[in-house]
């Protein structure tokens, strides 16, 4: 049945004339009339009893509108509700991301988004690439931002792999450390006879440093401090044990003070590719491309560069 025949019956009985109901709906009263009698047609019984050119409901059509009436103050309700999301967007957003990206940049990104959209809630999962693919894979989270590696070549099929932002990763030490060792120069050999702090023991993330600028690896590297924890490394890098490779953004102010050094080598900074990754055809609520929008255009405030 057309819904439409049932809105123009709801009217005609709030407004009582064909006239008025035709005004309330913004169509012609010859309009109401066949829209009426089409009604009429489609039930197979007599809705309305004609005299004087007025019309007056019979049982049957009473009956009718008895029903009609709650679901049409039903429907009105609920498109009310969908539109105040739609201006107004609620719920909470299940978000993964590193430890490191999440505390110094998304968390802080959505204390600014919050003020704007304050019925949405944030909801954060930490943990390294494979968590958060796991995560996403079981529906525990709507979507995640991952440092990028080879960790989803066996997930094409299902997750969606998208360009987020660029981190600038940079091999600093303290102005001390520096001064002792390094003031003649910083070539390869120099810098690979000094003491290093690193994420793990086999020092491969300093070494994937190395191979950008030098285009080899040291194959042995004396670590005075071994810690998964960004902020660690950098306190051991300020406390003078030994060379370690962070995030540009986290010194920018020790650097700007000059308590911690950057090692230059004339070639371009080793950038680390954060990406999206949400799952294939997943058709994004409000709320997360609002969210999403936001997190890419304040990247450049925390010093990442937005790729793609």
């Amino acid at each position: 049945m057309d819904l439409n025949l049932l809105r123009v019956l709801a009217s005609f009985a709030e407004e009582r004339t064909v006239l008025a109901a035709a005004q309330a709906l913004r169509i012609t009263p010859s309009a109401v009339s066949q829209a009426l009698k089409r009604l009429e047609n489609e039930v197979g019984l007599q809705l309305f009893v004609r005299s004087h050119k007025k019309l007056t409901l019979t049982y049957e059509g009473r009956r009718l509108l008895e029903s009609v009436i709650p679901s049409f103050h039903g429907i009105q309700e609920t498109m009310d509700e969908l539109t105040n999301r739609k201006n107004n967007p609620t719920g909470v957003i299940r978000v993964g991301a590193p430890t490191e990206f999440a505390v110094n940049f998304l968390i802080p990104t959505f204390s600014s988004f919050a003020e704007s959209y304050p019925n949405i809630s944030l909801k954060v999962k930490l943990g390294s690439p494979r968590a958060l693919i796991q995560g996403l894979l079981s529906n525990e989270l709507d979507f995640a931002y991952c440092d990028d590696g080879p960790y989803f070549s066996t997930h094409r099929s299902t997750l969606a792999v998208e360009h987020g932002f660029k981190e600038e990763l940079v091999m600093a030490c303290s102005r001390s450390f520096f001064e002792r060792h390094l003031s003649t120069g910083a070539n390869f050999s120099a810098l690979v006879k000094l003491r290093h702090v690193d994420y793990v023991e086999d020092h491969s993330a300093v070494n994937i440093w190395y191979k950008h600028h030098f285009k080899k690896t040291a194959l042995r590297l004396d670590l005075a401090l071994v810690s998964e924890n960004v902020h660690a490394l950098i306190r051991g890098i300020k406390q003078g044990l030994g060379l370690g490779m962070v995030p540009s953004y986290l010194v920018e102010n020790d650097i700007r003070r000059g308590d911690v050094v950057v090692i230059s080598t004339g070639r371009s900074e080793l950038q680390n590719p954060i990406v999206l990754v949400q799952h294939q055809d997943r058709i994004l609520p409000l709320r997360e491309k609002l969210l999403i929008s936001f997190v890419k255009k304040n990247g450049k405030n925390f010093g990442l560069r937005a790729q793609g």
